[in-house]
């Protein structure tokens, strides 16, 4: 079986003159707009989320220090568990790419959480551009802006610049970095120039320091360099294609692998360890069903996924795509549309069988998805011009009638979430009033000296060091951690809530005269809680 050029899906034709390309330049700059606008909303709210947001802004915010050393516990007091990546002193869980970009950001625009996020708001508009690029090189204009408008539009790539999802910034990055590698690799096939493919090895380079082994989907983009009218020419002008990206990209991410490994040896190997388990067993409870990932198509790619009817629009939608994708491959046989193939459902055949499943783990093949409704509406729109639907057809006007129907309502309801999606609300607040809880922080983070926290609830030790710059744990000083750390000139701190938590403990500590030495810091109870589930905001 071979794959030939002349087997590419028939593109629009191009119109006489130039009078259609104002209009879709026109369109093209309205969903950028729309891009960012979504984007920028989505990262303008002043609390960070704690899963895994809040762990990422800090290491960040360390590295602003010292960008080649990653902590998480800047100068922990207590000992740490190198297995625990919320408590850790050296933080290898995720590699640097996503992190050094929202250090540079805090470091030109301060320490806040609008400014960490503002890169993956840049990101994620030029990966719709790239999403544009990509679809009207293979399938037409309209492909392009439809998928580019899908890309746009997408919840799960918001929320994740949101933060309010895991993995956030760090999967915002890869996916843009993922996207960048496929594109150069499409220039590289229609130029036949050797640099896109030198900078495709980059940002692929730069995709795996962004989130490590999934950044290999990337790869599915060198199918669009295979050249020649046999299966065994493919072949070879695929392993000399292969060459140059992976020389480039081994000079991007060998540094940082060879530098971690032999700086902190014991780290590294618990955290490789650790990334295996993932694939084997399941990690903190995160268990799902083989299913679990298709299940929530209509959640990361639909609009208000709780009303059954969207569901079904949104899974005829996406899924018809993915269908007749295949089909035509099965008749049209072209490494190009295998390769969008393969990168749309690659992420879900490989996370649907590992142990540990998380919510974004997928995040990578939206772009090739969306990709591919923009090739199935492209083929529609040549249907409905057709001599055959021209000639009035009934049968050829009624699919029609249904698929326009289908499409417009997913693409409405869809419009309609993004834009009236409500960020105000942190999730996973039980326990403080978020707004109190920060400006107690920022207080903190003013006074001088060494400090340490104590007793922080509501798994907000990470925003608590962040705010403060001070050490924090979850539980109450022990009275020899209160004579250890008073001597050596600590300030010791400790918050206490509604809930009175760990309050046997404080009392004990009163009735031995040890508060005397620690400052309490009152969290009033939330005058709002979030109730429902971040995934769906």
């Amino acid at each position: 079986m071979s794959f030939k050029s002349r087997d590419l899906p028939p593109r629009q034709p191009k119109p006489a003159g130039s009078s259609q390309r104002p209009v879709a330049l026109v369109c093209l700059a309205s969903i950028l707009i729309l891009a960012v606008a979504l984007r920028y909303r989505a990262a303008d709210h002043p609390y960070i989320s704690q899963w895994d947001e809040a762990y990422h802004a800090l290491v960040a915010r360390n590295l602003m220090t010292h960008p080649l050393v990653p902590t998480l516990h800047e100068q922990p007091v207590r000992d740490v568990d190198l297995r625990s990546w919320t408590a850790n002193h050296i933080w290898l869980h995720k590699p640097p790419m996503a992190l050094w970009l929202m250090a540079g950001a805090m470091a030109i625009g301060g320490e806040s959480a609008l400014v960490f996020r503002l890169p993956s708001v840049l990101l994620g508009t030029v990966a719709v551009l790239l999403t544009f690029l990509i679809g009207r090189t293979l399938f037409g204009v309209l492909a392009g802006l439809v998928a580019a408008g899908l890309h746009a539009l997408n919840p799960l790539l918001i929320r994740l610049v949101s933060g309010t999802v895991p993995t956030d910034q760090v999967d915002a990055t890869l996916v843009f970095f993922v996207e960048l590698t496929w594109w150069l690799l499409l220039v590289a096939s229609t130029t036949g120039r050797q640099l896109p493919r030198v900078l495709a090895g980059l940002a692929l380079g730069a995709a795996f320091l962004a989130k490590s082994m999934p950044a290999g989907i990337a790869l599915t983009g060198v199918l669009v360099l295979a050249k020649g009218d046999t299966l065994s020419l493919q072949v070879r002008s695929l392993l000399r294609a292969v060459v140059p990206v992976g020389l480039a990209a081994a000079t991007v991410v060998l540094p940082w692998k060879l530098y971690t490994v032999m700086t902190w040896p014991e780290e590294f190997a618990v955290e490789s360890q650790i990334v295996l388990e993932h694939l084997s067993s399941t990690i903190e409870e995160h268990a799902h069903s083989a299913s679990w990932y298709v299940e929530l198509i209509p959640v990361h790619y639909g609009g208000m996924p709780e009303q059954a009817i969207t569901q079904v629009a949104t899974f005829l939608v996406i899924l018809g795509s993915i269908g007749l994708a295949i089909v035509q491959l099965w008749t049209r046989r072209n490494p190009r549309l295998l390769a969008i193939v393969l990168w749309a459902i690659g992420p879900y055949l490989v996370f649907s069988l590992v142990g540990t499943k998380l919510y974004a783990y997928v995040a990578t093949a939206v772009p090739a998805v969306v990709l591919l409704v923009g090739h199935a509406t492209s083929m529609c729109w040549r249907f409905a011009r057709s001599a055959r639907f021209t000639a009035h057809d009934p049968s050829a006007k009624a699919v029609l009638v249904i698929v326009a129907a289908i499409t417009g309502a997913h693409l409405l309801t869809l419009a309609a979430d993004r834009i009236t999606a409500d960020y105000s609300v942190p999730p996973w607040n039980r326990l403080y009033d978020t707004h109190t809880f920060r400006i107690e922080m920022i207080e903190l983070g003013r006074r001088e000296g060494r400090k340490v926290l104590f007793n922080v609830g509501d798994h907000k030790t990470a925003q608590a060091m962040f705010y403060s710059g001070a050490e924090a744990y979850p539980d109450p000083p022990s009275p020899a951690e209160i004579t250890k750390l008073t001597t050596v000139g600590y300030q010791l701190y400790l918050v206490t809530d509604y809930r009175r938590r760990h309050q046997r403990q404080i009392d004990l500590l009163a009735t031995a005269g040890l508060l005397d030495e620690v400052t309490l810091i009152e969290i009033p109870r939330p005058e709002q809680r979030s109730l429902e589930s971040p995934y769906l905001r």
